[in-house]
């Protein structure tokens, strides 16, 4: 069996409420390092991670430099960053149209290319990555720890279910989504768990 665990990464420190998306510099919050030290001590340690493998952002950086905690690898993947959703980067999150939102709400397949990325391609490059971690560390567990849409994309997608769903679906912070895989590399479970108390925000 090959494993393996997508995980959000903390909380964000964002006291104005910026839809940063990929803007530098937004570190986790207080709370958001806590969240990230419990799930090491109550999901990392029991599950023998061979190596982690991150998104190049701040917030995520930090959040596997605490899971590893010195003592598991960490590489960094382009391919797991944040959804590029340039039209609403570095607005607020109360500035952004109404309609915008309702839209995204309705058609979220649609209306995420408007954005700047479509769903379809945040889904191409996180489960091609996914694909090339699982055949390069067979019968290993390994963390990718990384940012909401992507994930979800990469969920549905193992689950077998349409893009549409995305916004039935919760992905909180430090949650953890696993994917376990057979000796054929095929998919056989998909689990969502939360560990911690979190928050899980959405449009």
């Amino acid at each position: 069996m090959t494993k393996i665990f997508l995980i959000r990464h903390g909380e964000v420190y964002n006291p104005n409420d910026i839809e940063y998306i990929r803007l530098p510099g937004f570190k986790l919050s207080e709370r958001g390092v806590k969240q990230v030290e419990k799930l090491r001590k109550v999901f990392i340690e029991k599950n023998n991670i061979s190596i982690i493998y991150s998104s190049p952002l701040r917030r995520t950086k930090e959040t596997s430099k605490i899971l590893s905690n010195g003592q598991i690898p960490i590489r960094y993947a382009d391919e797991l960053i944040e959804s590029n959703y340039k039209k609403w980067q570095g607005l607020k999150r109360d500035e952004r149209k109404k309609e915008d939102i309702e839209a995204f709400r309705k058609d979220p397949i649609k209306f995420s290319a408007t954005l700047g990325e479509s769903l379809l391609c945040i889904q191409k490059r996180v489960v091609g990555k996914i694909f090339d971690i699982v055949e390069k560390h067979q019968g290993q567990n390994v963390a990718l720890v990384f940012h909401a849409d992507p994930i979800l994309t990469a969920r549905l997608f193992f689950e077998e279910r349409p893009l549409s769903e995305l916004m039935r679906l919760s992905v909180k912070h430090a949650s953890v989504t696993s994917i376990i895989f057979d000796n054929k590399l095929k998919c056989k479970k998909v689990e969502y768990n939360e560990y911690v108390e979190a928050e899980g925000w959405r449009v």
